[in-house]
């Protein structure tokens, strides 16, 4: 099993790493208190002298702080950058601003890092129960890393096939998903919701094509958002889980959108994504920026014009 450095060894930090160690990793911690680095020893994890002695040769880094300015002091200040390995996967667990966050991870990238920012939900008794709900985001390459870390890991082999789906590679989203099936206990509680998933690719429909409704119909738009058939299988996760994985499918599809705008359908559908999300705003953005990008296409236009009209957005 992987390496794993563990920062922040608190309330929430000392359970996280020892559910690691029971996992089977290697937990290297540091902690500024001498108390917490102590009670986390006593669950298996190896005290390291420094955050950057706990980082060298590790496979992941994980840091779980107080505040953003402490997440920044750790990556910018105490060596971990300069000790890892380059290509290591740095997941931030901590709860701060999001310009701390991008701030962590622009230094990450830039050292030559995998970067993850991943908030977590649970309080300690999740922590302690294991039953953590990790909001994850981060790049396609840093979830390849985290399946390299731990064959295991089904929500980053989920999404993993998820983001192949979306890029239009649908015979290596079944053949990930094909072999997450065939690994998995029978009595798996997501594996109708996978099942699901390969069903859809199998049949060869395109994701966030809108003409799909529960009967399975296919057409051939691939505009990447959440359908209706992925928001329905979404509700056997819970509310933390099912709105983590909506908002990555529409960032996605934001992303593609503004590689290439000509998607209509694609369009219509972030608008009504962000609306479910309750994130106005952002719909809000989205008209403005599919009125440019289809400026030239009066019917798609009078199209936009009506959803904007149906949602309430106008004014």
């Amino acid at each position: 099993m992987a390496t794993v450095a563990f920062i922040g060894l608190g309330n929430m930090g000392t359970p996280m790493a020892g559910n690691l160690v029971k996992r089977g990793y290697t937990v290297i911690g540091f902690d500024l208190s001498p108390a917490n680095l102590d009670a986390a020893v006593k669950r298996g994890v190896k005290a390291a002298a420094s955050a950057a002695d706990a980082a060298k040769g590790a496979d992941a880094i994980i840091t779980m702080l107080p505040a953003g300015k402490d997440t920044i002091a750790v990556y910018g200040k105490s060596g971990i950058l300069e000790a890892a390995p380059k290509g290591a996967v740095l997941i931030d667990c901590s709860t701060i601003d999001v310009a701390s966050a991008r701030q962590a991870h622009e230094l990450a990238i830039k050292a030559g890092m995998l970067s993850v920012d991943s908030p977590v939900s649970g309080g300690v008794g999740g922590a302690e129960a294991a039953t953590l709900t990790l909001m994850a985001g981060g790049t396609k390459a840093a979830f390849e890393k985290a399946v390299a870390l731990d064959a295991s890991d089904v929500p980053a082999r989920y999404f993993l096939g998820l983001a192949a789906e979306q890029d239009g590679n649908r015979a290596q989203a079944a053949a990930l998903w094909r072999a997450l099936i065939a690994a998995a206990p029978p009595d798996a509680p997501w594996i109708d919701f996978i099942r699901g998933a390969l069903a859809r690719v199998d049949a060869g429909a395109a994701p966030g094509d809108p003409s799909r409704g529960a009967s399975g119909g296919q057409s051939g738009s691939a505009s990447g958002g959440p359908t209706d058939d992925q928001v329905a299988a979404s509700s056997k996760l819970d509310p933390e889980q099912r709105k983590a994985m909506i908002q990555g499918m529409v960032e996605r599809l934001s992303e593609r959108l503004h590689r290439d705008g000509s998607d209509a359908e694609g369009w219509l559908r972030l608008v009504r994504s962000y609306m479910v999300l309750g994130e106005r705003e952002k719909a809000l953005a989205a008209v403005l920026d599919a009125r440019r990008a289809l400026a030239g296409d009066p019917t798609n236009l009078r199209r936009l014009d009506d959803l904007v009209k149906g949602l309430g957005l106008e004014g």
